[in-house]
């Protein structure tokens, strides 16, 4: 009762707007883009002949989601809920809003849709994390000031997220630059297309994510830290960036390497086919009947073998 009542004070009210406006709508919306443009719902922007990035239909399922995420996590915060679940409450009301605003209803491939929106948006609010983990430790310990602080002044909290904000954005527009060259890496679409895949890549980004929040939470909420050397803060500032995105790229790796192994097999069983369609012409053109009985059980055994590898490739995958 009394977190409502303090969410009907006008104070309270103008911080939610006004921290909406000046944060949070921006940081969200980094949030779907990024999600969106993994997921390849924005690939015409890289046609010659695209000369409008965003349709009218592009405006809602952007701006719900946005919305959703931006206005919630305001609320939750100033009514005084815990850093971890406004951040876990503000996915979910992201991930509802794509879901929401998604033609995934007569499409075979939702669950694969759903899938692939939730690792790319879990993903997208690691690199939020990773972004702010950078710096804000060394700002909050080098000014004495709280998190708690800086949440509960607007404008504090603005100032705190521009760099944050600003490394973001560099990086949506690198991946805007770099999305073919991420597709033709045979990266994204593996973990895309295969439900094993992502069942993996889920279960590794939401590890990420806990691991996040918990040394997020200690470290700047909690100032573990406080008492310790310079060096051994840069040194745990350093480490925990690094490793969720060590987790992420060796993923990618192991994906890209089997994904390449499978097509290796595939350009392999093609090239024994051609050379078996060569051999066929060559007996056709020859008139070359003789035993054309164990030439014909020969080839034949040997498109069953090609037949049986891809039909196991297909399956493993």
């Amino acid at each position: 009762m009394l977190m409502f009542q303090t969410l009907l004070q006008i104070n309270t009210l103008y911080k939610i707007v006004l921290n909406t406006l000046l944060v949070s709508l921006l940081e969200e919306f980094y949030l779907v883009m990024f999600t969106y443009i993994l997921m390849g719902e924005f690939d015409h922007w890289q046609d010659e002949d695209c000369r409008r990035l965003f349709h009218r239909w592009d405006i809602q399922r952007i701006l719900t989601p946005v919305l959703m995420g931006a206005i919630l996590s305001n609320i939750l915060r100033y009514m005084g809920f815990d850093n971890t679940i406004v951040t876990l409450l503000s996915i979910l009301a992201i991930f509802a809003g794509i879901i929401i605003t998604g033609d995934i209803f007569n499409n075979r491939n939702a669950l694969a849709w759903i899938g692939n929106a939730f690792i790319f948006l879990t993903l997208g609010v690691i690199s939020v994390m990773v972004a702010e983990f950078i710096y804000m430790p060394i700002i909050l310990y080098g000014l004495g000031k709280t998190m708690e602080e800086i949440n509960n002044n607007v404008f504090l909290n603005f100032a705190f997220s521009l760099p944050s904000t600003l490394l973001e954005y560099l990086f949506l527009i690198f991946l805007i630059i770099k999305k073919r060259t991420l597709l033709k890496a045979n990266i994204i679409k593996p973990i895309s297309n295969s439900k094993a895949h992502i069942a993996l890549t889920s279960i590794v980004v939401v590890f990420d994510l806990i691991f996040m929040l918990v040394l997020i939470t200690v470290v700047c909420y909690d100032k573990i830290l406080i008492n310790s050397s310079f060096l051994f803060q840069i040194f745990i500032i350093i480490g925990t960036c690094i490793f969720p995105l060590i987790n992420i790229f060796a993923l990618a790796f192991g994906v890209y390497l089997k994904e390449n192994k499978a097509v290796k097999k595939d350009k392999d069983a093609s090239e024994k086919l051609k050379a078996l369609s060569d051999k066929i012409n060559l007996y056709t053109n020859d008139e070359n009947y003789d035993n054309i009985k164990w030439k014909l059980n020969e080839i034949n055994m040997e498109i069953e073998e090609i037949s049986q590898v891809l039909y196991l490739e297909k399956v493993g995958r």
